[in-house]
Formats: C-alpha cells, structure tokens, sequence
C-alpha cells in the first residue's frame, strides 16, 4: 500500500459516521513465524543546547531516515514480539548532512528484548557505532502492543502497557514517579479498516538524561480487519531530552510513517538462513560496538554501556553509561605521538607528571599485564585530582613489535572505581593494531 493510497484511505474513514454500535476484535493473531515486509520513514526537526566556555549555544538538529525490511517473529509473549530477524533492504539515515548505511554483509539483523531492554545485533558479527545507532528506529516489535487485545466500539478508547511506551519511546526506564499514559481510541470503522488514534504523554529516562515526550493527537494507525494486522502508522512526537552523561540538550519533532504487510518467508529469512542465529540471549561477542581508527591505525570493541561521544583532538572518547543511567567512568584512546617509551618505569613517570593531574601518594605499577595478541602493556593506577576534581585514574599504554603505542586512560569518581569491575581490561584486551 502506497503512501498516497493509505492517506487517502485514512481520510475516508475519518469521515465514516461513528455511531455505529458494531464492535471489533483489535488484536494482531498468532505472532510468532509471523513475516512483513515494513517501510519506515523518520523525520527529525529539533535543536541542540550544549555549553561552550560558560555560555549556551544552540544549533539546528535534522535527520531524516529510511528502512525497508522483511521481519519474521521468532519469539512472542503476550501481545508483543520479544525476538525477530529482519533482513534489511535499505538502511539509511542523513544526520547533519552526513548519510550513515548499513553494510550489505551485515543486512540480516536479530532483534531481541532482554530485560525491558531492546538489542539489535548482526549474527555476522559486531557492528560499527554508526550502524548500531542506525538500527535504533522505531520499535516494530512493540508495535502489535498499541491494540487493546479486546473487542471494542468507535468512541472506545484503552491506555497502552508501560511496558509498550517504553519501548515505542526508544526508553531505558521509564520515570516511576510520574503516571504513564498513552491512550488510543478507536476513531472510526469500515467493512474491512480499523482506525486508531493515538495521543499522550510520557516521562523517562535514555542514556541517565531525563526525557518527555508528547504523542500528539494526530498520531493514528490503521488495522485490517481481514489479516488482523497494523497495515500502517503516523506516529507524531516531541522530544524534550535534557543533557546527560554522554548527550547534549535535544528538543525535537519528531514523525514516523510505517507501511506494513504480511508477505510468505522469504529465503532470507527461511531455516537455513536463521542456522546461525543464537539461542537465548544475545552472546557478547555479537552485541559488541566495532570502531575503527579513522587513519587506520587501530581498532577495538566496546561493549554497548560504553558511549562513544566523540574524537577530540585525535583523541577517542567514551563514557560508561549503565542502563539505569549510571555514569561510572569515562575513557581516552589516543595513538601515543610523544618519543616512544621503551620500559615501565619511563611510563610511570610520565603518567606521574601529566598535566592537570595531582595524585595522592605514590602511583601503582604493573608492568606484567598480559594481551591476547601478545602486545607489551604497561599500567599504571593512582588517586589523585583531575583539574581539582577527586578521580581515580588507569593508565595503559599498549605496544606491538612494530613500535606502535596506544595510551588508553580510564578515569573514574573514587566511589566509582570497584563498579568498573573488568570493563577497563576487556577494552583493553580487544584493542589490535593494523
């Protein structure tokens, strides 16, 4: 169904009289091997706010995106999907003038919900930071969840699950001291359509910055009554997102367009193709966030608590984000440009006397650390102050045969540091030099 056609059909039944006493089953039917072909679009139009030495600036935030996928449901409970593989057609975003793709060797994605949580991962194997955030568009798998599961009238209307909102928002939690509620109503009915009208407000949390959003009035979608299926969705939002550990401040508008239909398996995603897909949850080796060092000089995975929030004077930054929003720790990976340090103890003291930091005592060495690719790997650990601020800080410089260093620095809030348990020496036990 075309856009044009679907809008069309929206019109008309918007006009259909809704006095009628008939009553309908709303409820999407046997789930799981269920298979659709789903066009999205996405249209953003907002604001970022973020501080530049003491002053706020504010610039103009746009992104627009589109995804054509096959999906088949694997899992289900209740009335929503917990588990499908998609085969992706097209996946692409425009971000700020820049264009973000999926890689065809990665086009079949698995996406599974695990603790309230949704991950979408490629059973090829991780993938990049950019492709990750591409795969984080609107939630089909809670989409069956808007629709009552009851027979009901036009005028009928029912509040949505916290559980659905909280995955159609893209939330990590959501505010538990603030009533949550999203109502859809059932506006207007014909032979064989079905049309639903969404609106509400919600309060949460994403990445620990506190998020609101408002589902206007003229968000509706259209249910046919012959497949039992949502065959289309106008989704209209507005964001207010206040800056956290690893975003900046975001107000935005926010609309969302879905085509849907229910289509035979496809070979993509038939037995044979899903052979490599997981059972249970998603193993750590493919939920993995691949980066690769713009000149080429190195590469390393991170798990995706760590956010990567940018490159700042050649030097990558990452910050420990948990899922309830907790910032642990932040990270620095940096290709070491200084003349090359040949011994632990000339790290030690370079490492003492960096600037801005002022440590407490003397600082830990270990110059034993062991690295799956046998690089040579100095750490050094410490107590101190960084510009003022109380921190505790891990140093590693990471060095291969060929003379490459790699000085990756942790630095945590002193009451922070048994919470970053292992997360420093998995990060860096996956660094490899090219």
């Amino acid at each position: 169904m075309s856009l044009r056609v679907a809008s069309t059909l929206l019109t008309a039944l918007a006009l259909v009289n809704g006095a009628s006493a008939q009553s309908v089953l709303l409820k999407e039917e046997t789930l799981v091997d269920s298979c659709h072909r789903v066009k999205l679009t996405l249209d953003l139009r907002g604001k970022v706010s973020f501080q530049n030495q003491g002053k706020t600036e504010t610039v103009e935030h746009n992104a627009a995106a589109e995804h054509v996928f096959a999906e088949r449901v694997l899992e289900a409970k209740g009335a929503v999907a917990e588990k499908t593989a998609r085969h992706y057609e097209i996946a692409k975003a425009t971000i700020a003038g820049q264009t973000r793709t999926l890689r065809a060797t990665h086009s079949l994605v698995i996406a599974h919900r695990v603790k309230d949580q949704l991950i979408s991962y490629s059973p090829k194997g991780p993938l990049f930071g950019e492709e990750m955030e591409l795969l984080e568009h609107f939630d089909t798998l809670s989409l069956p969840g808007l629709l009552p599961g009851t027979a009901v009238k036009v005028g009928d209307s029912w509040n949505v699950a916290p559980a659905v909102v909280q995955g159609i928002c893209g939330l990590d939690g959501l505010d538990a001291q603030t009533k949550q509620q999203v109502t859809c109503t059932l506006t207007a009915l014909t032979d064989d359509r079905a049309l639903v009208t969404i609106q509400g407000t919600v309060k949460g949390i994403q990445l620990g910055a506190s998020v609101s959003v408002h589902i206007d009035a003229k968000s509706q979608l259209l249910f046919d009554l012959q497949t039992k299926r949502i065959v289309q969705l106008d989704w209209r939002q507005s964001d207010e997102r206040q800056q956290g550990p690893a975003t900046p401040n975001l107000a935005a508008d926010v609309t969302i367009k879905l085509e849907r239909r229910s289509i035979p398996t496809p070979n993509e995603l038939g037995q044979f193709a899903l052979l490599t897909v997981p059972d249970g949850p998603p193993p750590a080796r493919l939920t993995k966030i691949l980066h690769r060092d713009p000149k080429g000089k190195f590469e390393f995975q991170r798990s995706r608590e760590w956010q990567d929030v940018g490159e700042h004077n050649g030097q990558r930054v990452l910050k420990l984000v948990t899922a309830r929003g907790d910032h642990l720790a932040d990270a620095v990976l940096a290709p070491w440009t200084g003349p090359k340090i040949d011994s632990a103890q000339a790290f030690k003291l370079v490492m003492d006397e960096t600037p801005g930091w002022k440590q407490d005592g003397d600082s830990q060495l270990d110059d034993a650390v062991k690295h799956p690719h046998g690089y040579t790997v100095y750490r050094v650990a410490a107590a101190g102050k960084m510009e003022g601020v109380p921190a505790f800080r891990m140093a590693y410089l990471i060095g291969n045969a060929s003379g490459q260093q790699l000085l990756v620095t942790f630095i945590a809030p002193p009451n922070q540091v048994n919470s970053l348990e292992t997360r420093d020496q998995t990060l860096v036990d996956s660094v490899e030099f090219k």
